[in-house]
């Protein structure tokens, strides 16, 4: 009941065969962009009628075969480069991940400048996960720090294929066994609670606080309140005492009813220890509160 041109359009006629499959990750792994991947498919086939899949399709497929391409095709230049940089610089650390099929998981690494500074001054490092790479959609994981000119240092760059406990604690831990075991008196990270977990399995007497940037972020997301706002931000860049601290925050929590745990707000009084000004006026971080 439906027109011979249209009918490639249902779900039912729609399939990407194995000699297509093929086809589209080869063309992936050169790096061939998705919509120059159905118009080549378009032309091979005489038109988007005969393909037998929409792009969608294509664009599904493509994503949900990323991480079998980076083991196969990116992996191995990863490899190649990482190889090459150690090569030419006899103090390039590089270590890496692999799942029980020998798929890439995660590399480290860091050339010797970078462990040059770290010694000298990494007192104070800032982990942050929020960046993406392009090809991949993978995490990129920067150490950072800041010299004696308060100018921005790297330390190290790591990639995790997945955000959970497991792949911090191993990126953490080889992150150390590169700087020989040297582990940071302070961290800033931007609040990931499997992050969090692992600094305290991996760095447990480091000093660990959110950044300031990320909760001012969440504080627009979370709160629609000027007034409820204004209350929070006492607690985020007021340095009185603990004792003061924990008596405004009962008030706090109090004023504005918050009695919801699953709520944010709650969430964040439960956490206040890792965030709250107070709690760090006497602890080194050597000016940087955000990453």
């Amino acid at each position: 009941m439906v027109e011979r041109d249209l009918a490639c359009l249902l779900r039912s006629h729609r399939r990407i065969s194995d000699e297509q499959k093929a086809d589209i990750v080869a063309m992936q792994i050169s790096r061939i962009r998705k919509h120059q991947i159905m118009d080549i498919m378009e032309m091979q086939y005489g038109g988007y009628d005969k393909v037998g899949f929409t792009t969608r399709d294509l664009y599904n497929f493509y994503d949900h075969n990323k991480v079998e391409t980076v083991a196969a095709g990116g992996a191995q230049t990863v490899f190649s480069n990482l190889t090459e940089c150690r090569r030419r610089d006899p103090n390039f650390f590089f270590d890496y991940k692999t799942d029980e099929k020998g798929h890439l998981k995660g590399p480290l690494w860091c050339d010797s400048q970078c462990r040059l500074d770290y010694a000298a001054f990494g007192d104070v490092v800032i982990f942050d996960s929020t960046y993406k790479m392009k090809w991949y959609n993978l995490p990129l994981d920067p150490f950072v720090g800041v010299n004696h000119h308060g100018s921005t240092i790297l330390f190290a760059c790591g990639i995790i294929s997945q955000e959970i406990i497991e792949s911090y604690v191993w990126i953490l831990s080889t992150f150390s066994e590169a700087m020989v075991q040297k582990h940071p008196v302070s961290v800033i990270t931007d609040g990931d609670l499997a992050m969090q977990r692992a600094i305290g399995l991996v760095w447990p007497n480091s000093s660990h606080r959110l950044c300031i940037w990320n909760i001012e972020q969440n504080i627009v997301h979370n709160l629609h309140d000027d007034g409820v706002k204004d209350d929070f931000r006492y607690f985020l860049y007021e340095c009185g005492s603990i004792e003061e601290i924990e008596r405004k925050w009962l008030e706090f929590l109090d004023k504005h009813n918050v009695i919801d745990k699953e709520s944010w707000l709650y969430q964040m009084y439960e956490r206040r220890e890792i965030w709250c000004a107070a709690y760090y006026a006497y602890k080194c971080y050597l000016g940087p509160r955000s990453n």
